[in-house]
């Protein structure tokens, strides 16, 4: 139980100590990371649903899967998983260069994710159009 006291101290004097725009950024890239995840779900979705609509309800549309390339989902995993522990190392032992690198790693896994997103739905928009 002292164990599990001393993280509670330890993190609240870290929240104490650290500067309102720190936090602000933090909330707001974790705010990035919701929308950008949800959207990598629901974009497709409605693309697939356009195609089909498109194509008058007659055939399906290539599959939601088939559709968006796997190595932008690939590329955006390995960002992420790069950039967030570099940020958490960095503000956890004051290394402005490695939340730097975090950062900027996660901006890049984004951009991945929304490329990604975007040619997926160029490629069902195309496949709706060519059927009707």
């Amino acid at each position: 139980m002292d164990h599990l006291h001393n993280l509670v101290a330890l993190l609240s004097q870290w929240w104490i100590s650290t500067p309102v725009n720190e936090k602000a950024w933090l909330g707001v890239g974790f705010l990035a990371q919701l929308i950008v995840g949800i959207e990598s779900r629901l974009l497709p979705l409605a693309g697939w649903l356009q195609a089909f609509a498109a194509g008058g309800y007659r055939d399906l549309p290539p599959s939601v899967h088939t559709a968006h390339p796997r190595s932008g989902a690939l590329a955006a995993v390995v960002l992420w998983s790069a950039g967030v522990p570099a940020i958490a190392a960095g503000l956890s032992l004051d290394r402005p260069a490695w939340v730097s690198f975090g950062g900027a790693a996660a901006a890049l896994g984004v951009l991945t994710t929304a490329v990604s997103a975007g040619w997926g739905l160029r490629r069902l928009r195309s496949a709706g159009s060519a059927r009707g």
